[in-house]
């Protein structure tokens, strides 16, 4: 569960956004899924770098889910 400040529900819509992209788009659950597993060998006991090593796929599947809702 995440909790958002009012001030703060744009990143609320991007973690809806982010979400439903996954949920439609297997290839990039698949990727997400493997790049989750890789950051939990490397960072398992610093959950600030396992969240940090998340980002810039993160940031890509935002960008991905702004252009196909575009359309």
């Amino acid at each position: 569960m995440h909790c958002y400040e009012e001030k703060h529900l744009e990143l609320f819509h991007d973690q809806i956004k982010f979400r439903d992209f996954i949920r439609s788009h297997s290839e990039y659950a698949k990727e997400y899924e493997l790049l989750k597993q890789e950051l939990f060998k490397i960072y398992s006991n610093d959950r600030n770098k396992y969240t940090e090593g998340k980002q810039a796929f993160f940031d890509k599947i935002k960008q991905l889910a702004d252009e196909y809702s575009a359309k």
